[in-house]
């Protein structure tokens, strides 16, 4: 809308995939997967024949919001089982869409590659 752009702070996180982006009143919301530190992720993909990609399992789906009046960041753990490659409507991505398909493991803490698909009723 051409206002001037605002810097946030808030502790360092790593986006996987964005799974949906949305208005709420005067909250900004983003719903994505997080991964861990490139450091503990890059040697389980530098080494993907071998691996058995034990970082996988600090990955979580998690939300932030902004209040865009304050400036105020909530971060918060949506899913905390591992869960990547989001897929949602299309028609659907800049609203509040109910459901998310993910590959993921079935349990919290889960290391390996993913085992299932899960539909997540955000």
């Amino acid at each position: 809308d051409g206002r001037a752009h605002r810097i946030l702070h808030d502790a360092p996180f790593n986006v996987a995939h964005v799974v949906r982006a949305f208005d709420d009143g005067d909250d900004f919301v983003l719903d994505y997967t997080a991964a861990p530190p490139w450091d503990e992720l890059a040697p389980d993909l530098e080494n993907y024949g071998e691996s058995a990609f034990g970082s996988l399992a600090r990955q979580q789906v998690r939300r932030l919001r902004v209040d865009t009046r304050t400036g105020r960041l909530r971060n918060e753990v949506v899913l905390d089982v591992p869960m990547d490659f989001p897929v949602i409507d299309g028609r659907q991505r800049t609203r509040r869409a109910r459901w998310a398909y993910l590959a993921g493991n079935t349990r919290p803490a889960m290391p390996g590659l993913f085992r299932a698909v899960t539909r997540l009723d955000l």
